[in-house]
């Protein structure tokens, strides 16, 4: 219910203020004082007429119409000369809405055309007929709305007894066209039969698969069994040549060990010419100790020659015998070998 109505540069109206009592309120004026321009301000906010910028005031400014109920919401239309023309409910702002007044504005409102009339207008429900007092009050209580939802109803309830009447004879002709699907249990039965064989075939198939899997690996197994078979039939050469290469190592070790005796002997030649030139110079010596008179020092000197003399003849017969080995391996590692290296393939009766 509208509690407070705002008006402002609306006609005559610079800014004005009214507060409502609940009920019916009557507007009460001399002539040109603004009581109409109330009702057309109302008739701007609810049903966005008049149209145009008529009714806005010469003076200029915004114009402006506030509605507020007596829950304090507030409703308002604004319009001014740049163009700006709004519904604010709230928060929100209704725009761009043309001719028509947005829904949500007219939900709110709920004005009629019962709920306003002008100055010029018949006294309400007292001059009008029996039928058009009828007519307000059907609009006011919705009546029509119940003649309308019986209409309605009963026009369904002849499109039920239609389809009803088609749904039963189309009944009928379904019942015998069943007759002719009585084959459908057997066709049921046979079904399930069917089923329970493609079950079966299908698990042979998966069988028949792994066999076949199992077929083409055994053929790699057989493929690689005799590529082992080959191999194993080369296990004796392969071992005559492992144990050649044994034999090979141990005369490269005995190489090591006659080179290593060679060095030996030439450091013994070496000592033994060193010593040759000693025994040289022993008449001098002697000589050198004849004359100092030292002559325990030249016995001692002569046991170390004799000794040095003594292992160079051991040193020699070492070397003796050595070459002796050394000559020996080469010959057994060059009978053992042959002409050909059995690893390498060289020729080795040029070596």
């Amino acid at each position: 219910m509208i509690n407070n109505i705002a008006i402002a540069n609306f006609q005559s109206h610079r800014e004005t203020i009214l507060d409502l009592s609940p009920g019916v309120n009557v507007i009460v004026g001399p002539s040109d004082s603004g009581k109409t321009a109330i009702i057309r301000a109302l008739r701007w906010l609810a049903w966005n007429r008049p149209t145009g910028e008529a009714f806005r005031s010469r003076w200029g400014g915004d114009t402006l119409v506030r509605v507020q109920d007596n829950n304090g919401y507030a409703i308002e239309r604004l319009k001014n000369s740049k163009g700006m023309n709004i519904y604010r409910f709230q928060d929100e702002v209704f725009e761009g809405f043309g001719t028509d007044v947005p829904d949500k504005i007219t939900e709110i409102l709920n004005i009629d055309e019962v709920n306003l009339q002008f100055q010029l207008d018949a006294h309400f429900l007292i001059s009008l007929s029996p039928g058009e007092v009828a007519r307000y009050f059907n609009q006011v209580a919705h009546l029509e709305k119940i003649d309308s939802g019986l209409k309605n109803i009963n026009s369904w309830i002849r499109q039920l007894d239609n389809k009803r009447g088609f749904l039963v004879e189309q009944q009928g002709e379904f019942e015998e066209e069943l007759k002719s699907f009585e084959y459908l249990d057997q066709a049921e039965a046979d079904l399930e039969v069917l089923e329970e064989m493609d079950q079966k075939r299908s698990q042979l198939q998966t069988a028949a698969n792994n066999l076949a899997n199992l077929i083409a690996q055994a053929r790699i197994i057989d493929n690689d069994a005799e590529v082992w078979k080959e191999l194993v039939g080369l296990e004796p050469e392969v071992d005559a040549i492992l144990e050649q290469r044994k034999a090979v190592e141990l005369l490269r070790t005995e190489e090591v060990e006659l080179r290593h005796a060679a060095n030996e002997l030439v450091r013994l030649t070496t000592e033994q010419e060193e010593a040759e030139g000693l025994i040289e110079l022993e008449p001098e010596v002697a000589t050198i100790l004849a004359q100092i008179g030292s002559t325990e020092i030249l016995r001692q000197k002569a046991k170390d020659l004799l000794f040095s003399i003594s292992e160079y003849e051991k040193i020699e017969d070492g070397i003796d015998r050595l070459k002796d080995k050394i000559e020996q391996g080469e010959r057994l590692f060059y009978d053992y070998l042959g002409e050909t290296c059995p690893l390498c393939g060289t020729n080795l009766s040029n070596q």
